[in-house]
């Protein structure tokens, strides 16, 4: 069903945001999509960088009981819970296309990769530690991530791996009394989000617009 309705399935070698409430199964469905991953790609490997729930020490019970749920394979998935900041979390997504070419070199063959970005709310800009005014890093975090998407999703599609950042859009936040009152979530500047989704998902679909205008042929 959702193949149906995104026109076929996840891209491959393409940034996908999942965006939702909180406790809506966004993590879960995340954990699905790494069984389904490692079903079509045998020679595969799926990274989970899980930044939101890094702090809770039962989260990795409650991951591995979803890595049983789901039958993933433990050898081909690495779950990492990390406190990290928005430039910590590129860098490490750089080594491992490097990891990913060197390995390819080495085999002669061809392994794919799903790196699994949870969350984008939960990720801090780089400031946040050393900032004693909160006038510091007010944008901060959406420059960083714009200036990182710009970097490093040319050299992710250039190795051809999938990329599945989650977000959450959290509804009926009080943020000014006398602003007007959130009906629903979904609808066009009807929500409140925890990061600017509007520029991300602009941005995002900017990308994805030009990779797959660079890839038409005058045939097509």
């Amino acid at each position: 069903h959702l193949d149906t309705l995104i026109g076929g399935g996840i891209t491959s070698s393409a940034p996908v945001m999942l965006t939702s409430t909180p406790e809506t199964g966004k993590s879960t469905l995340a954990f699905q999509l790494s069984s389904i991953f490692q079903t079509l790609y045998p020679n595969s490997m799926v990274v989970y960088l899980d930044i939101e729930t890094a702090a809770n020490k039962s989260n990795k019970n409650n991951a591995m009981s979803r890595v049983n749920i789901f039958k993933i394979d433990e050898k081909r998935f690495r779950y990492e819970p990390l406190v990290i900041n928005i430039n910590q979390l590129f860098e490490l997504i750089e080594q491992l296309c490097a990891v990913k070419q060197m390995f390819e070199e080495k085999s002669q063959k061809e392994f794919k990769v799903l790196i699994i970005w949870d969350s984008i709310a939960a990720t801090p800009s780089s400031k946040v530690e050393d900032a004693e005014d909160p006038n510091k890093i007010i944008g901060v975090k959406a420059r960083q991530l714009t200036f990182a998407l710009e970097k490093y999703l040319p050299m992710m599609a250039f190795n051809r791996i999938t990329f599945l950042a989650i977000d959450q859009v959290r509804a009926n936040l009080v943020i000014d009394p006398y602003a007007q009152k959130e009906k629903s979530v979904g609808v066009f500047k009807d929500y409140r989000a925890a990061t600017s989704i509007s520029a991300l998902n602009h941005r995002v679909a900017q990308w994805l617009f030009l990779s797959r205008k660079a890839a038409i042929t005058p045939d097509d």
